[in-house]
């Protein structure tokens, strides 16, 4: 029996959002159980629904993602966490805090340049 991993998004950005669901959704081993657009919503959400994985955005505007990393982690059952980022100056954040990370490069989904 093939398990899916339960995750929510925690991300400012519509198209970034709807891009990472379609993304993990196309994996077939994620479910996306719930999403927010800022932290402390996101942080209520991932306590109520206790996800398996929570992929956030570190550039969340108020509380960055790093700061709800650290709130995360106090959960009575605290989920995985993948950061997600445009980026590449704050992936060192993530690093510093010893979690996984993942760039996405949404450049060409919203017609951007690096």
């Amino acid at each position: 029996m093939w398990i899916r991993i339960r995750a929510v998004i925690i991300e400012d950005e519509p198209l970034a959002a709807q891009y990472l669901a379609q993304l993990l959704d196309d994996s077939c081993q994620v479910e996306v159980i719930g999403s927010a657009t800022e932290t402390e919503t996101g942080l209520r959400l991932c306590a109520e629904l206790r996800p398996d994985a929570v992929f956030v955005d570190i550039n969340l505007p108020g509380k960055d993602g790093v700061s709800l990393a650290t709130q995360l982690a106090m959960l009575p059952q605290p989920p995985r966490l993948v950061f997600t980022t445009g980026s590449a100056h704050r992936a060192t954040d993530a690093f510093r805090l010893q979690v996984s990370l993942l760039h996405v490069k949404l450049m060409f989904c919203i017609g951007g340049e690096e």
